[in-house]
């Protein structure tokens, strides 16, 4: 099943923030889950282990890009997440790598970071129930700072853009894969994958 490009969801904490933002996008996907077991924290822990290994290759063509106009690549935040992990409850202020929560609900987590020439926002919302198959969204927001984080955010956007989609369907993959079983989605998190995710959705400039 392949994630498909939505609406930005009306029920998402995000919604009334849209008229002061400069980019949104949206993909969903149905996952399959019968006792509505899976919470939002569960949905962002599979979020940061179930990058494909080949993004791993497109970072390194991000890192090319920015490190000609002066920023930080991926190998600059390669941090060791597994404890991160285990411990993560998804309290706000809570952060994994460069990774901030900032909002929450019983249905939705929101978490990004906040950068001097753009600020980004990503939102894991689960809704529905139907036929024992529940819909999960991938939101992206950013807002642009200044005409550096304009001109950055222009470069990236088309790698973004298919990353996203790309990234809902691993951690459905995931998802399904593990049985929201934490444990094991932790011990698949490795230092490749490590260092590539603070940069993962090619949004963190500095």
């Amino acid at each position: 099943m392949k994630a498909k490009f939505s609406p930005f969801p009306k029920k998402s904490i995000l919604s009334t923030e849209l008229n002061k933002l400069d980019y949104t996008d949206t993909y969903e996907m149905a996952f399959h889950d019968p006792n509505e077991q899976v919470t939002p924290i569960d949905a962002m822990k599979a979020f940061f282990s179930a990058a494909p290994k080949w993004l791993e290759k497109m970072m390194l063509l991000r890192d090319k890009i920015v490190a000609k106009i002066g920023l930080k690549t991926s190998e600059e935040y390669g941090l060791d997440r597994t404890e991160t992990l285990n411990q993560f409850n998804g309290e706000v202020g809570q952060k994994i790598g460069q990774f901030e929560v900032f909002d929450k609900s019983d249905n939705e987590i929101i978490f990004g970071a906040d950068d001097k020439h753009l600020n980004f926002r990503i939102s894991i919302l689960l809704t529905g129930s139907q036929n024992d198959y529940r819909k999960i969204s991938l939101s992206t927001t950013v807002e642009n700072h200044n005409l550096l984080g304009k001109f950055y955010f222009a470069i990236v956007k088309p790698f973004h853009k298919i990353i996203a989609a790309k990234m809902l369907e691993a951690m459905v993959k995931e998802i399904n894969d593990n049985n929201v079983n934490p444990v094991r989605i932790v011990k698949k998190t490795n230092e490749s994958v490590n260092k590539t995710i603070a940069n993962l959705f090619f949004l963190r400039m500095s």
